[in-house]
């Protein structure tokens, strides 16, 4: 059982790592979408800003503005590096092709979810990568403690799970509406 198990791990790594060289020959198209976070950053570090001195308060609903600011960095990284893959999904469905990869020799849902962790890992570490040194800049150094960092991780990746299972869900759709556009605005 455990062999089999480390055998479908290798597999699954084999398709992430594969998409996530194809991502980084186009780097540079990754780093261009990602640069967005830059002004996000920004304009949300003004607002809070604004809106901490405004209330003359060191703390919002138990938050610094430092914490404010990583958090909502945290959550533009996780936001911008998704795993949109319920489009592949529905255009699978409606073209016929999911048959064609559905008779592969892997989990249909696992394939997607390894294919989607390549290009996710590269777009949240660019997201990151350009996002904290404004993050610093207007918030400094986060205070956080090394112990909670495995946890925070955790809780992160539990995350990614949740939202490749909803919008798997929501892609699979696709054989009983056929367009399933009007289930992701939800």
């Amino acid at each position: 059982m455990l062999h089999r198990l480390q055998i479908a791990g290798t597999k699954y790594t084999a398709i992430a790592l594969t998409n996530l060289q194809n991502q980084l020959a186009y780097v540079w198209d990754a780093f261009n979408r990602a640069f967005l976070i830059l002004v996000f950053m920004f304009i949300f570090a003004q607002l809070w800003r604004a809106a901490f001195a405004a209330q003359g308060v060191t703390e919002i609903a138990g938050l610094t503005l430092s914490d404010t600011l990583w958090y909502f960095l945290i959550a533009e990284v996780m936001q911008l590096g998704q795993i949109r893959h319920d489009a592949n999904i529905t255009q699978e469905v409606k073209d016929g092709s999911i048959a064609y990869t559905m008779g592969k020799p892997y989990n249909y849902l696992a394939y997607h979810f390894s294919n989607g962790l390549g290009e996710g890992l590269l777009k949240m570490g660019m997201v990151f990568l350009l996002g904290a040194p404004v993050t610093w800049y207007y918030a400094g150094i986060p205070a956080i403690h090394l112990r909670h960092l495995p946890f925070v991780l955790l809780i992160l990746l539990i995350a990614m799970l949740v939202d490749f299972c909803i919008l798997s869900i929501i892609g699979l759709l696709a054989f009983v509406t056929e367009d399933t556009a009007s289930f992701r605005l939800i």
